[in-house]
C-alpha cells in the first residue's frame, strides 16, 4: 500500500457471503468437537484421535465459518471470518447434503439425521440457532428443527453477541433471536460483532473524479449508534482488543476500541490477532509478500519471510515457504516442516491440510490422524 493503492482483479465490492467456498474455524469449537473429512466423494467425521466416528456418507457437510474476501477497486482486499465460531458436534446437530434428497438436514454424533433433508442449504449452529435457506430466502431454526425466525432475508450469517446479520434488498442490518429487527438494513457491508461492535460501511459506495471507488467503514454499537466515525477504506472485526482498519495511499494498522491507532498503518495486507499476534504483509509488491508477524506494539516479532501466513491457535500458524506450507511457533521456529500444498489455522489440537490433492489432518508434531484411501 505505502503511498500508492492496490490494484485488484475484482471490478468492485464483493463478498463471499452465504454460498462462499468453506474454510475452517481457527480455535474454535467445544473439547469434544468432530472433523469432517472425505473419503471417494462422501463426505463423514472424525474425533480428534483420527476415528471414524461417522462413516462417509453424506454429499456434503457444513464447515463451522467461511471466510470473506471483501474488494474495492484501486483500494484493497479484507480477508475475514465471515462466519462467527458456530457450535460444533456433539452438542449441536450438524448440517449434512443427503445424497438421496439432495437436500440438507443435521446429523448427530452417531450420524442419525435428527432434522430431515428439507433445506436448499443449511448451516452450523451458533449461539442456539442455525441459518437455512428455503427457495431464495433465509431464516433461522432451533437445534429441533423448528424454524424460529421464518425465511425473509435474503442473506444471512449466524448469531454472534446475541444479534445476526441479515441482508435485504442488498442492504445489511441486524436481528436478535425472536427475528426482531435491532438495527435495520442500512448498510452495503456489515461484519458481524465481536467484541461489542461492528464494522460497517456508512452511506453508499461512491468514485472519486478518477473512477476509483472511495469507501467509508466505521463501527457501530449493539445500538446502531456509530462509536467510530467512518473514515477508513476498509476495516475488520475487533479481536483481542484491536481491529485491522486500512487508511487509503498509506496501508493497514491497527485500532483500539477508541478508534486511536495502536500499531500505525503501514502493512500491505494483514490478518486479525490472535495469541497476541498478527500475520501482517510488509512488502508494497502484490507478487513479492513479505509476511511476519508483529505484536500489539507493532513490533516485528517474527520478521517477514513467508509468502503467506495465517493466524495463531494452539500455539501454532500456518506459513508458507515457496510453494508448501508448514507451522511455526510463537518465537518463529519452524515447527513442522513446509510440507503441505495448503494448510489451515489449527482447532482442537489438530490442523486441516492439503497433500497431494487429498484433504489430511495432522496433530501439533506435524503427523497424520488420518489418512484418506
Amino acid at each position: 500500500m505505502k503511498g500508492t493503492a492496490i490494484s485488484l482483479a475484482c471490478a468492485a465490492l464483493g463478498a463471499l457471503l452465504c454460498c462462499s467456498p468453506l474454510s475452517g474455524d481457527a480455535g474454535q469449537g467445544t473439547p469434544d468437537a468432530l472433523f469432517p473429512i472425505v473419503q471417494s466423494d462422501k463426505w463423514g467425521y472424525i474425533d480428534k484421535a483420527g476415528k471414524v466416528v461417522i462413516q462417509p456418507q453424506f454429499t456434503a457437510v457444513g464447515e463451522r465459518t467461511t471466510f470473506a474476501f471483501l474488494g474495492l477497486r484501486n483500494i484493497g482486499l479484507l480477508i475475514e471470518l465471515q462466519w462467527p465460531p458456530a457450535d460444533s458436534l456433539p452438542d449441536r446437530p450438524e448440517p449434512v447434503l443427503d445424497a438421496a434428497s439432495n437436500k440438507w438436514g443435521y446429523t448427530d454424533a452417531t450420524g442419525q439425521l435428527v432434522i430431515k433433508p428439507q433445506f436448499d442449504r443449511a448451516y452450523g449452529f451458533s449461539e442456539g440457532l442455525a441459518v437455512v435457506r428455503v427457495g431464495d430466502k433465509c431464516g433461522f431454526i432451533n437445534s429441533r428443527g423448528e424454524i424460529v425466525i421464518k425465511p425473509q432475508f435474503d442473506y444471512a450469517i449466524g448469531f454472534s453477541e446475541g444479534l445476526a446479520r441479515v441482508t435485504l434488498d442488498k442492504k445489511e442490518g441486524f436481528v436478535d433471536k425472536t427475528g426482531t429487527m435491532v438495527i435495520k438494513p442500512q448498510y452495503p457491508v456489515a461484519l458481524w460483532f465481536s467484541e461489542g461492535l461492528a464494522s460497517v460501511h456508512v452511506g453508499e459506495f461512491t468514485k472519486d473524479s478518477a473512477g476509483r471507488m472511495e469507501s467509508r467503514f466505521g463501527y457501530i454499537d449493539k445500538t446502531g449508534k456509530v462509536v467510530i466515525e467512518p473514515h477508513f477504506a476498509l476495516a475488520g472485526r475487533f479481536s483481542e482488543g484491536l481491529a485491522a482498519v486500512l487508511v487509503d495511499g498509506v496501508g493497514w494498522g491497527y485500532i483500539d476500541r477508541t478508534g486511536s491507532f495502536v500499531v500505525q498503518p503501514r502493512f500491505y495486507m494483514v490478518s486479525w490477532f490472535s495469541d497476541g499476534l498478527a500475520a501482517v504483509d510488509t512488502s508494497n509488491d502484490p507478487k513479492k509478500p513479505m509476511w511476519g508477524y508483529t505484536d500489539r506494539t507493532g513490533f516485528m516479532v517474527i520478521a517477514p519471510q513467508y509468502e503467506s501466513a495465517s493466524a495463531f491457535s494452539d500455539g501454532l500458524a500456518p506459513v508458507q515457504v515457496g510453494s508448501k506450507w508448514g507451522f511455526v511457533d510463537r518465537t518463529g521456529t519452524m515447527v513442522i516442516t513446509p510440507q503441505f500444498d495448503s494448510a489451515e489455522p489449527f482447532s482442537q489440537g489438530l490442523a486441516r491440510v492439503t497433500a497431494d490433492k487429498k484433504m489430511d489432518y495432522v496433530d501439533g508434531t506435524g503427523a497424520y490422524v488420518w489418512r484418506p484411501q
